[in-house]
């Protein structure tokens, strides 16, 4: 639902945003986490602590995180929140991935950006969407910071 200019200038933000963070945690449903396998050991590559993570972990996020947080509908996003406020989830920046219109115009804001990947409510096409951002950003990073 952008153009190109708009999702290029997206992703740069995202890419000096990782560039600058100090730990990079990955949250969502497993499924579309696994997806964000590859960008996960490609920013390990590149030198950024990048951590998958997983509820029986104790973690305390703060100014310095950045949080890829993953969710089609937001239900998760919604429940972890709620569920985990020693986290101090508001600490950290987060990226969120989402086919959730709404959540695109609620969560954004200069400690949240969204990703609203156009599509209905299915896993498969979330999945190949969630692919697609993560290959964007993995070589758009590698572009902006190694070339």
């Amino acid at each position: 639902d952008s153009t190109d200019e708009e999702m290029l200038q997206l992703v740069s933000k995202i890419c000096e945003i990782l560039f600058n963070a100090k730990r990079i945690v990955l949250i969502g449903a497993l499924y579309p986490t696994s997806i964000a396998v590859e960008l996960q050991t490609d920013l390990i590559t590149f030198g950024k602590p990048c951590i998958q993570y997983h509820n029986y972990e104790p973690l305390v996020l703060n100014k310095d995180d950045v949080v890829i947080f993953i969710s089609a509908t937001g239900r998760a996003l919604k429940a972890f929140k709620n569920s985990k406020p020693d986290m101090h989830f508001e600490e950290a920046h987060t990226i969120l991935i989402t086919q959730n219109k709404q959540l695109e115009k609620a969560e954004s804001n200069d400690h949240t950006d969204v990703v609203y990947v156009p599509g209905k409510f299915d896993s498969i096409n979330f999945n190949y969407q969630t692919m697609t951002i993560c290959d964007l950003i993995r070589v758009h990073y590698f572009q902006q910071y190694y070339l």
